[in-house]
């Protein structure tokens, strides 16, 4: 790698704050290792786009005033004073989903709702979710496709429920899926919108998006990811990592397999 790769990782990971993540996923590796284990492996042309990719890369790890936009926007957006919040999950869900730790997050929080009554419930399968007096917001912290929320619509439906979900809450979302839920008549309160990685044509590869593809597409052919989370489940292409790193965002900054690549932001 040259000299002027490193000098430049450096200034990028001290300008965005990043060292606050050493020791996330292992105690004794610093962000700054774990890019440089992925910059090393990859060719001068490839380091130039992942630097690209890298600049506008987010990484939130502390949600508590992000909570605070999102119940200000809350305040401000919705005249109701009975508000129930339930997770954006499924009720065959086996494992925890992002959306209970995040409203686990909001319980702590909820007193900063002045004035309004509030419900947390752990599914939008309870009871309390069909009164029409709630105003029912699901909840997480991100949201990629949307087709994780339009599942669970599709799933109340079969069992009969009609869902009297009315706002969809995150604190980073994909521009495409706001715009899906917004255009499916639901309210959408979010803290940032993001764009495609690699195919916005506002973005850093405007020039000649489908050069970018190709070389992304080099890259990412090394992990041997499956063809699901190619360029991102469900090819949402976010550059994006909360607490854990979501599986719409590109494969090549999370997914190890059988071919250990050295993903910075493993899944785990």
């Amino acid at each position: 790698m040259r000299a002027e790769d490193i000098i430049r990782l450096e200034s990028l990971v001290e300008r965005k704050s990043w060292k606050a993540y050493d020791g996330l996923y292992q105690l004794d590796e610093t962000v700054l290792d774990s890019l440089n284990a992925i910059l090393r492996v990859i060719d001068e042309k490839e380091r130039d786009f992942m630097f690209n990719i890298l600049e506008d890369y987010l990484i939130i790890r502390d949600y508590s005033d992000y909570i605070r936009t999102l119940f200000k926007k809350i305040l401000q957006n919705i005249p109701n004073n009975n508000i129930i919040f339930s997770p954006i999950k499924d009720n065959k869900a086996e494992r925890p989903k992002s959306g209970d730790a995040f409203l686990y997050e909001i319980h702590t929080l909820k007193g900063l709702l002045h004035n309004k009554k509030i419900e947390i419930v752990d599914t939008p399968w309870n009871q309390k979710c069909r009164n029409e007096n709630n105003y029912h917001i699901v909840v997480d912290d991100f949201i990629g496709s949307g087709t994780q929320f339009i599942t669970m619509i599709d799933n109340l439906r079969s069992d009969g429920i009609d869902s009297k979900i009315r706002a969809v809450c995150a604190i980073v979302i994909q521009e495409e899926a706001r715009r899906s839920l917004e255009d499916r008549g639901y309210f959408v309160i979010s803290c940032i919108n993001r764009s495609r990685a690699i195919g916005n044509p506002e973005g850093p590869f405007k020039e000649d998006i489908h050069a970018a593809y190709s070389v992304y597409d080099g890259i990412e052919f090394r992990t041997a990811c499956s063809k699901d989370y190619r360029r991102g489940y469900g090819g949402v292409e976010a550059s994006v990592t909360m607490k854990s790193t979501p599986n719409n965002t590109l494969p090549i900054f999370w997914h190890q397999g059988k071919k250990k690549w050295p993903a910075p932001f493993p899944r785990p």
